[in-house]
């Protein structure tokens, strides 16, 4: 991990001695909860960035292939009832490709109809979704990847196909932590290896040796086709790269990142469809986007959650893409003078600290100092403490 910010969140400086009762109340019962983790802490409906592994289940189950066309007309029927497409008037007819590009539900209700629930939840598993990341410093838990034996478990009346058509769109039982999508995302940019995530890459003593490596975990390899990888990692160059993707107003210049906008609901949706101003915060939808870059040979992926902040492509991704656009400008930049960079990136670190000071009697320093080099003393007094 090279990165991670939680907000809102707190001043450290507060629990870091004796905290009274009532600071301790404020934090407590702020109902933004600063004092939760979110990237591991908690864990929320994915909405539409849950799509490609939906995409992953039909590939996988041959029931469906990149030419596979749904009719989109703004819903889907299933029994007496209509799931709603994000798009009222539709999309017309769509294959995997324009489906991603365009977030068009419709077409992942159709696989779930088909396959029902189970295939998407194994895919889902497969990629670490209902299982704590491992990451080992802080609570972590599982998030929800349901089944047809979770449903029949866990929700009055049991499991029923409509279930399926939820879960496929990242709506329904379906929660993520950030985290965990952020592995998902890896995984696919990798080419399907599942990596445990970590903290630490390594441990340096004060002179640059390296104490300890920690090497990467590799967790399990999914063993995704070629063909299916590059039909999903299409769909996502096109989300951002192509008019009519979701999050093209947030392409960048010189970078061509591969992702998948989501606008997970929070509250089920009235007759009458509001705008994000139009509703109270706490009903609002939850704003994400997941990517990586660069697409074809990714060195980093980035997941946004905005909470309750509203729509993917306008609420999420133009976080993400300033992240990308700042990291790819500091790799591009000279590593300085007489040190090589640092994890490809010309990271701008302060200098070393001097050696701490000699334990040796005062007098003795002094004399040490006396017998050093013409201006060594000097130099050290106008360079200041460090």
């Amino acid at each position: 991990i090279l990165a991670v910010v939680s907000r809102p969140g707190f001043d450290p400086n507060t629990l870091s001695g004796r905290v009274s009762t009532r600071e301790l109340a404020e934090l407590n019962k702020d109902p933004l909860t600063p004092l939760i983790f979110r990237a591991t802490q908690n864990h929320f409906s994915p909405g539409s960035t849950f799509k490609v592994v939906t995409a992953l289940a039909a590939l996988s189950s041959r029931s469906f292939r990149a030419n596979t066309v749904v009719s989109c007309n703004g819903g889907y029927k299933l029994g007496t009832r209509r799931w709603r497409c994000h798009k009222d008037s539709g999309h017309g007819s769509v294959d995997l490709r324009r489906a991603l590009q365009v977030s068009c539900d419709t077409w992942f209700y159709r696989v779930a109809d088909v396959l029902g629930l189970n295939p998407i939840a194994k895919a889902g598993k497969e990629l670490g979704l209902g299982t704590p990341s491992g990451l080992g410093v802080a609570a972590d838990i599982p998030g929800i990847m349901p089944d047809e034996a979770y449903h029949a478990r866990a929700t009055p009346g049991g499991y029923y196909k409509g279930h399926a058509l939820n879960s496929a769109i990242g709506q329904g039982d379906v929660n993520v932590t950030p985290l965990q999508l952020a592995m998902v995302y890896a995984s696919l940019g990798n080419g399907g290896k599942v990596f445990q995530p970590q903290l630490v890459k390594r441990v340096e003593a004060q002179d640059g040796t390296v104490v300890k490596a920690f090497e990467p975990k590799l967790l399990r390899e999914l063993a995704v086709p070629a063909a299916q990888r590059k039909l999903i990692l299409d769909g996502l160059v096109a989300v951002v790269n192509e008019p009519g993707g979701t999050a093209f107003s947030q392409r960048l210049k010189d970078v061509v990142v591969a992702g998948k906008t989501g606008t997970a609901q929070v509250k089920k949706l009235g007759e009458k469809r509001l705008k994000t101003e139009q509703m109270d915060y706490w009903s609002r939808d939850h704003a994400w986007f997941a990517a990586f870059a660069p697409a074809r040979d990714p060195d980093i992926a980035v997941v946004v959650l905005n909470e309750h902040g509203g729509h993917g492509g306008s609420d999420a991704a133009p976080t993400a893409t300033a992240v990308f656009k700042r990291y790819f400008e500091l790799k591009d930049e000279p590593a300085p003078v007489g040190r090589e960079p640092v994890d490809r990136i010309a990271l701008k670190l302060p200098p070393r600290p001097p050696p701490p000071p000699s334990r040796k009697k005062p007098e003795v320093r002094a004399a040490a100092a006396k017998k050093a080099p013409p201006g060594q003393v000097e130099r050290k007094t106008e360079r200041g403490a460090p």
